[in-house]
């Protein structure tokens, strides 16, 4: 494939795109950050174009940043397409933006997106893409509206004051949650359901809406919240759209001293055949509906976290290897399912920790939905914790419904294969189960069981 052409360009598009390259002035995105996105999913145009017509070099020493970034915001200006980026290798001083409806697509690993800023593991210009401006600590400034409870099945909100639906508009992305949670050690809510998902329709009259997807649980004490609208004094950077829509990354290899990327806030994301130079390989808040299939990574700190307003979502196909870089002093789990994610499923994965340092535990969940992990295969060096742990600090968090089952672990060293312990009052730890497994290594014990019923331990093998 080789589009070294740029379909769909008006003479205008044409010259004024040739004047970007040209002058090297700031690109400026072609869309106002408050526009809603159903206008530009409503443009089934499909434009494609080549990074290089943007004044990409991609010869590993040019920073070719503002050159992406046009590409990506012509593309979604006019109403989503391809973004094609040809072999070479292409330098960003810091992350450009992905935007909706647009597939960045490369020649799989001869198409190499690199950030060289050297610091490691701190700072935000050391990422390579971001996608999606979702952040846990602000997800309340998004202006919210009260709603009648929601039945699990449901696509259907009927909002207590019928005018509210007037804020919403078809094709937009909306945060469904609730009332209800519990406040964690960081300090922050964290409610039990929180969800994103699409605006299909809204009757501004009988003050209803209908959702694109069903909503997977009852949902009292329920609320909507705005992704384009926020409360005065937000800290949300309104530049940047808060939820990116149906973005495809797919074919190509990201490199940094620091994460891939920066943030998520993703709904219906698709990421294929992808290699990575990283400290984390998918970490972040907001994976609605998202799937990530043939990864591979280098990493240093851990594989996979999924965190506030997860769910839906599945990683299937990934290898990741542990190499030098920077070091996680909290020795947190490789896999962590916590803030409330949900009906998640991690499968088919080949992950190494690497032998000459310490990881917390394999997989824990802390505080978790209806989540599996099967079939996967870990080889690790000594665990400070336990190999699969279900554990809450928090009062008032849940783990419920999560599997843990037919998974390989060879580790050297830990304090235990398998830990439940509800460490705090009031929170609830109860039918989960590990089935299955395959552990090895020396423990200090098999199993470490406190304060906890109705989960289940059986058919597992150890070694």
């Amino acid at each position: 494939m080789n589009y070294s052409y740029v379909k769909n360009l008006t003479a205008g598009c044409f010259i004024a795109m040739l004047c970007f390259t040209a002058c090297q002035k700031t690109l400026e995105p072609k869309i106002s950050a408050q526009q809603t996105d159903e206008a530009v999913a409503a443009n089934l145009t499909i434009t494609r174009v080549n990074v290089k017509d943007f004044g990409a070099k991609g010869d590993g020493v040019s920073d070719d940043y503002k050159a992406l970034q046009a590409a990506e915001d012509y593309v979604y200006s006019k109403g989503g397409g391809v973004v094609y980026v040809p072999a070479g290798v292409y330098i960003v001083s810091e992350p450009f933006y992905h935007r909706s409806f647009v597939t960045l697509r490369g020649d799989g690993d001869a198409s190499v997106i690199k950030n060289i800023v050297e610091e490691k593991g701190i700072g935000d210009d050391q990422f390579c893409i971001q996608i999606g401006n979702f952040s846990p600590s602000t997800y309340g400034q998004c202006e919210h509206y009260s709603v009648n409870d929601i039945t699990a099945g449901s696509t259907v909100i009927r909002f207590k004051n019928a005018s509210d639906a007037r804020a919403f508009g078809p094709g937009q992305t909306v945060l469904v949650d609730t009332d209800d949670g519990f406040i964690s050690t960081d300090n922050q809510f964290k409610p039990y359901q929180a969800f994103i998902n699409r605006i299909k329709s809204v009757d501004t009259v009988r003050g209803t809406m209908r959702l694109e997807d069903p909503v997977s649980t009852d949902v009292h004490h329920a609320k909507v919240g705005s992704t384009i609208k926020f409360k005065p004094g937000t800290n949300n950077d309104t530049s940047k759209i808060y939820i990116c829509q149906s973005p495809v990354i797919r074919d190509i290899r990201f490199e940094s001293n620091g994460d891939w990327t920066m943030r998520f806030g993703v709904y219906k994301g698709v990421f294929d055949n992808i290699s990575l130079k990283t400290t984390d390989v998918i970490a972040g808040n907001g994976f609605s509906h998202c799937q990530f299939t043939n990864i591979r990574a280098d990493y240093c700190q851990k594989v996979i976290e999924m965190a506030m307003y997860s769910h839906d979502s599945y990683v299937t196909g990934l290898d990741a290897t542990w190499v030098p870089g920077a070091y996680d002093v909290a020795m947190k789990p490789l896999l962590k399912m916590g803030e409330n994610v949900r009906d998640c499923s991690y499968s088919n994965m080949n992950i190494t920790s690497g032998k000459d340092r310490a990881v917390g535990m394999a997989i824990r969940y802390e505080h978790a939905f209806n989540n599996k992990i099967f079939q996967n295969n870990f080889q690790c060096g000594a665990m400070l914790g336990s190999v699969v742990e279900y554990s809450t600090n928090d009062p008032l968090s849940i783990i419920t419904g999560n599997q843990t089952y037919n998974n390989t672990f060879a580790v050297d060293s830990a304090s235990a294969y398998i830990k439940f312990d509800n460490g705090t009052s009031g929170s609830l730890l109860d039918n989960n189960s590990v089935t299955g497994n395959t552990f090895s290594g020396l423990v200090k014990k098999t199993t470490n069981i406190k304060n906890v019923n109705n989960n289940v331990i059986q058919d597992n093998i150890y070694k």
